[in-house]
């Protein structure tokens, strides 16, 4: 952009990018020199974007409980969201087969419910919305 603003990512705020040129100082590169960062952003949303429609089809197919989505949707993996939920990963794992999702008690799908910013009834009624990093507080 001629102003040297970008949308996406970074919302608009100045990217400001500096390269070494061979042994020499760093230089500030020109936002015409950036389009690099634009493509890999792009690709690697794309790759997301890819991973949580897929766990979307499992859900909707009754493969995975909502879960799947949800830890997709936020580049989440079944040990990562152990650690946040404080449980061990082969309970995470269990928790992603709808029949086990479908027993789970009241405080892990509200421990669930928080971490994703979602109501309990959402997530039981395996509703699919958005990453915790789309909302807006």
């Amino acid at each position: 952009m001629a102003d040297g603003k970008r949308k996406g990512i970074t919302e608009g705020m100045p990217l400001i990018q500096y390269a070494v040129e061979g042994q020499g100082p760093c230089r500030r590169l020109a936002s015409s020199e950036t389009g690099t960062v634009d493509v890999v952003n792009r690709q690697a949303w794309e790759v997301i974007e890819n991973q949580v429609a897929a766990a979307r089809a499992r859900v909707v197919a009754g493969e995975a409980s909502v879960l799947l989505y949800y830890m997709a949707a936020n580049q989440m993996d079944p040990a990562l969201l152990a650690k946040y939920m404080g449980i061990a990963c082969w309970r995470v794992k269990r928790h992603l087969k709808p029949r086990h999702f479908a027993r789970l008690p009241a405080h892990l799908l509200t421990g669930y419910a928080r971490l994703f910013k979602i109501n309990v009834d959402d997530l039981r009624q395996g509703r699919f919305l958005a990453a915790v990093y789309e909302k807006k507080e």
